[in-house]
């Protein structure tokens, strides 16, 4: 499961994402799933972080919170056996990156029409 090494972008649609992880659909989806659980854990453990302020642009989130954040989905990931060992860290960690920018979208897109 080597992957594609097209660079993985933020805006990458999920196929996009799926693809260049290498990722069976079954696999994709239990990635997704990690990806709003460490949202919805970070948030509720973190509520006065940046990252829990709807109105914080990616953009303007300290480098090192999004760190910290990925660290916890790449864990998940370990934890549930998503890659095989021999799968690089760094690939791992730029799709972490993508699609939690894409859940905390959809997650700030529903809080603001939720007010």
């Amino acid at each position: 499961m080597g992957g594609n090494a097209e660079h993985i972008k933020l805006r990458d649609s999920p196929a996009e994402l799926q693809k260049k992880l290498g990722l069976s659909s079954q696999r994709f989806e239990n990635f997704k799933n990690f990806a709003r659980k460490t949202n919805n854990e970070y948030l509720s453990s973190n509520p006065k972080s940046q990252w829990a302020d709807k109105r914080v642009v990616w953009t303007a989130l300290p480098e090192q919170e999004i760190e910290g954040i990925i660290d916890i989905m790449c864990c998940l990931c370990q934890g549930g056996k998503l890659f095989d060992s021999t799968y690089p860290e760094e690939r791992i960690r730029q799709g972490a990156r993508a699609r939690l920018h894409q859940v905390r979208r959809t997650w700030q897109q529903g809080k603001r029409e939720s007010r």
